[in-house]
């Protein structure tokens, strides 16, 4: 199944995300350290401000394990011997987020453990494993596997073959240590938006809600068989859908009152994009129903469907 995105609720909150920059200067010596920033002195505000910092590195880093096939195939052509067909995206692990990954552990706010211990973990297995990956891509760019045979291409290949499989672990435990945080982050801004009457923003929120539960319930094909897991879907699906309806409602009243107000009053966003969204969750619904009828594969266009809905919402 696809990995689903998660959806970078803090922003629309209202919280300045100021990034890592203001971090103190680490001590010479000290390889790839990064120096804690200080508090800001609000607890929430740091827990904000390093959750969101974990969900977009989560989010860049998805499409590493977002096809569980296209890994096997990688792996079954690395046991083959066919070092020309390894993979080629070793850029969403740069040093722009091995840096940002050392700047989001050493950020002050309090997250659960296992999400810094996930961190750490990526990172000491890019800093082990992404030499080899990239060297093997340059074997195969610059084609020197016409002067030696493809002798030296054979021999990265076995290094590239263990260290993809480290690292597609690696990459999943970060993922569910990150998806506790994001759940965190999404109970904290519906309660927000409760208190603060934002309907329109409250039956997005609780639209997306149900459609990760959706995919939260699917693992594999074979759950599609599960009545139970069915049933269970199919009642989040129609949460979902009533929600739907909701923010049409909600959005058009925000339009009319912004239509009439001055700039300094208007309250939707200027890349507003909820009708986009609002299309995104309903074509979710139709690969759905399609999947639970006798086309699981179909499940892959749904998650698909829901990572573009987080990806205009999280333009906003």
């Amino acid at each position: 199944m696809s990995k689903k995105l998660y959806w970078a609720l803090l922003a629309c909150m209202g919280i300045a995300l100021s990034g890592c920059g203001d971090s103190e200067t680490p001590a010479a010596g000290q390889k790839n350290a990064v120096a804690a920033k200080k508090s800001s002195g609000d607890a929430e505000t740091d827990w904000r401000e390093k959750a969101q910092v974990y969900i977009e590195l989560n989010n860049r880093i998805m499409p590493l394990i977002s096809q569980k096939k296209r890994q096997d195939r990688s792996a079954q052509r690395a046991k083959n011997g066919e070092f020309q067909q390894i993979r080629t995206d070793s850029y969403m692990l740069d040093d722009v987020f091995v840096k940002r990954l050392q700047e989001a552990i050493a950020l002050p706010g309090k997250l659960p453990a296992g999400v810094d211990a996930a961190g750490k973990n990526l990172l000491s297995v890019v800093d082990k494993f992404l030499p080899t990956w990239n060297q093997l891509q340059e074997y195969n760019k610059a084609k020197k596997y016409e002067d030696d045979k493809g002798e030296k291409g054979k021999q990265l290949l076995v290094s590239y073959h263990e260290g993809m499989q480290t690292l597609y672990a690696a990459v999943d435990e970060f993922d569910k240590q990150v998806d506790i945080v994001a759940k965190q982050a999404s109970e904290k801004a519906l309660a927000e938006y409760k208190k603060k009457g934002l309907l329109l923003e409250m039956h997005t929120s609780l639209a997306m809600a149900a459609a990760e539960k959706i995919i939260d319930t699917f693992d594999t094909s074979e759950d599609f068989k599960d009545q139970a897991k069915l049933d269970a879907a199919n009642a989040q699906l129609a949460e979902m859908e009533t929600n739907i309806e909701a923010m049409k409602v909600e959005h058009a009243k925000r339009k009319e009152k912004d239509a009439k107000a001055d700039a300094r009053s208007k309250t939707l966003p200027r890349m507003d994009r909820y009708e986009s969204i609002e299309e995104n969750l309903i074509a979710f619904a139709g690969y759905y129903r399609e999947a639970r009828k006798n086309n699981p594969s179909r499940f892959n266009s749904a998650v698909e469907q829901y990572n573009r809905a987080v990806q205009e919402r999280n333009r906003m």
